[in-house]
């Protein structure tokens, strides 16, 4: 089991990375577009069908998974936000939706997303920069509700490939009811 709470400086570097990252202006890196398209189809597609200890298996021990409230996106010290989770929390969050007790989702939602305009930047540190367009598809109760957003990532290279370090979803219709999410975005 890993630990890995949230100090001043794993904030300072989050909100360094995503204001970079939502700054960025030049071209992405056309050899790194197939690498991390390929890696967030993956992603993806384990979380629509429900591989949620796989997908967990794709972030680093001191990831930061967060889902900001604003718009633009505020210092989560600073702003309230949807979810600012480290590794233990996924850990939790994973733990509840494989018992298949989590109220919000009987009957579970079925999910599709749809991944588009991935671009991507080398770090001199070696990890990727990532921004992409999604919606992400929920259908439960005969209801079918989108949510739009971009995803901001830090990937990290590994022995296996690439892993997460920072996963934000900034959701279009930020300033709109999110509705009852239990799953994960």
């Amino acid at each position: 089991m890993s630990f890995s709470a949230l100090d001043d400086a794993a904030y300072d570097d989050l909100v360094a990375f995503v204001a970079q990252l939502r700054s960025e202006t030049g071209p992405a890196d056309p050899e790194l577009l197939d690498v991390a398209a390929a890696f967030l189809a993956r992603e993806a597609r384990l979380l629509d069908d429900g591989g949620y200890k796989a997908w967990l298996e794709l972030f680093t021990d001191d990831c930061v998974y967060w889902i900001p409230s604003t718009a633009p996106i505020e210092d989560p010290r600073r702003a309230v936000s949807y979810l600012l989770d480290d590794h233990r929390r996924l850990e939790d969050r994973i733990a509840l939706l494989d018992t298949g007790w989590a109220h919000a989702q009987i009957p579970p939602a079925r999910t599709q997303r749809v991944i588009t305009n991935v671009e991507a930047w080398p770090m001199t540190d070696g990890d990727l920069r990532v921004r992409a367009s999604a919606v992400i598809w929920d259908w439960r109760r005969e209801h079918l509700v989108a949510h739009p957003a971009t995803l901001l990532y830090r990937l990290r290279p590994d022995a296996g490939g690439w892993r997460i370090a920072i996963r934000v979803i900034h959701r279009l219709d930020i300033d709109g009811p999110m509705g009852n999410v239990a799953y994960i975005l």
